[in-house]
């Protein structure tokens, strides 16, 4: 499970920082406008992204997707599969919007990886290099035998 949850958030790391949203990157064109050679996915990397959200569609695990891939700062694939609204039979389009939730830890992914991809923050790095408050934060182990646990 936290795998899928890591995959995700990574993928959304990836989209933000080809998007230009970090700096000085440039802006993606218009959905329309082609990729050049160099920024396009090959026939196999196109077929497994669409098999696998044809899948979930198919299989029931999510209504519909929104596809895009952005390489060098242009868009490289978009694609949409599913149903913007199942009950009135409203295909996905690539403007569909849809409420995203619980969006702090994949910000915070992004943000993390953003000053990692800068070198002003290591992976592991402790945390009480940045928050001195956490010096000498005592953390949960395991419980032992009288009941209590150890730290």
């Amino acid at each position: 499970m936290w795998v899928r949850r890591f995959c995700g958030a990574l993928a959304l790391a990836a989209a933000i920082a080809l998007c230009g949203c970090g700096g000085s990157r440039p802006a993606l064109p218009a959905i329309g406008e082609p990729a050049q050679a160099d920024d396009e996915l090959s026939w196999l990397q196109r077929f497994a992204i669409d098999r696998l959200l044809d899948y979930r569609v198919w299989s029931g695990a999510r209504a519909g997707y929104v596809a895009l891939v952005a390489r060098n700062g242009r868009v490289a694939y978009a694609r949409t599969t599913g149903w913007a609204d199942v009950e009135a039979g409203e295909p996905m389009t690539l403007d569909t919007r849809f409420q995203l939730a619980s969006m702090t830890k994949p910000v915070t992914a992004v943000a993390a990886l953003v000053l990692v991809d800068e070198e002003r923050l290591a992976l592991d790095d402790l945390v009480a290099k940045y928050i001195p408050a956490f010096a000498h934060v005592r953390v949960v182990g395991e419980r032992e035998v009288d009941g209590g646990w150890t730290t």
